[in-house]
């Protein structure tokens, strides 16, 4: 028996049926790129759970977010990466600018560039160049090994005590660092010396 006062059930669904149609309720579809994300993050969550389920549930929502954002990053360094990769390199007619070469310089390569940039007066670029050319030199003679990454001081420190070089191979970097991060611009004189330091080490010039 209905209770006084009590509205029908079935008069309680169609009020609620009318709430719900208004505008503020209806659901708006979410775009496929939000559900793949999310998607994501919940196969994430449950590998996170079966792996670790001592895990509280703020922990393992905190790492998948985590790990997915990194792996987000990652995969958009790497696409970067091979698009930049995949640009096609504009040479110079006459061969002076380096970033606009499609081939890496050798040692002679980076003293020809080192010289036409002293041509032009840019001497903290050429003494550059000199500096490339001694280091790519010492390389292909065994006595460093050149990678991109490293810097002046980690070349100092990978040269032995040993070696006949060591002496005037860091003179040679002392002056580089005084021509190329010095306050003032190197001068003519300046640029000399360097390339006499880099002849001292049997780099040609």
């Amino acid at each position: 028996m209905q209770q006084s006062g009590m509205p029908a059930p079935g008069r309680v669904q169609e009020v609620l049926d009318r709430v719900l149609a208004q505008p503020e309720f209806q659901y708006a579809g979410t775009s496929p790129l939000v559900r793949l994300w999310q998607a994501a993050l919940d196969l994430i969550r449950r590998l996170f759970e079966r792996w670790w389920p001592t895990l509280g549930d703020s922990q393992v929502r905190f790492l998948s977010w985590l790990l997915l954002g990194v792996t987000v990053a990652f995969g958009g360094y790497l696409v970067t990466g091979w698009i930049l990769g995949r640009r096609p390199a504009t040479r110079s007619r006459r061969g002076g600018d380096v970033s606009l070469r499609s081939e890496p310089l050798d040692s002679a390569g980076w003293g020809e560039w080192a010289r036409d940039k002293a041509r032009a007066g840019r001497l903290r670029e050429a003494a550059t160049g000199r500096y490339q050319s001694a280091i790519l030199h010492l390389d292909s003679r065994g006595v460093l090994r050149y990678r991109e990454w490293k810097t002046p001081g980690d070349y100092a420190l990978e040269m032995s005590d040993e070696e006949a070089l060591r002496a005037p191979f860091l003179d040679f970097l002392g002056r580089f660092v005084e021509a190329a991060f010095g306050p003032h611009e190197p001068t003519p004189e300046a640029f000399e010396s360097l390339s006499a330091g880099a002849k001292s080490l049997g780099c040609p010039i």
